[in-house]
């Protein structure tokens, strides 16, 4: 018996899309929006910490990574960091948030 990896990688993804189609509403995309745009990095915080926090909402919202551009995200992350951090990554002028 052969396998088939592109098949199961298929199913897979047709699944995927199935389920995003039924269970990622609108609203719930509204509400991860909301989500990220609130978040703020608090005293203590550490950055990895605050940015895992930021990815994983923002992984919620846009998946693939293809609804939102890094022209819109990239500022939303800066914002959201410490002022002391976010200088330090406009000096850096970093063009992916990852």
């Amino acid at each position: 018996m052969e396998d088939f990896p592109e098949d199961a990688e298929d199913v897979t993804q047709n699944f995927v899309d199935q389920f995003k189609a039924k269970y990622v509403t609108e609203e719930k995309k509204q509400n991860w929006y909301t989500q990220l745009s609130k978040l703020k990095q608090k005293k203590g915080e550490s950055t990895t910490t605050f940015t895992n926090k930021f990815m994983r909402v923002y992984r919620k919202l846009d998946l693939d990574k293809t609804q939102i551009s890094n022209g819109i995200i990239l500022p939303m992350y800066k914002q959201a960091l410490k002022l002391t951090i976010a200088w330090k990554l406009h000096e850096k002028d970093s063009a992916d948030i990852e």
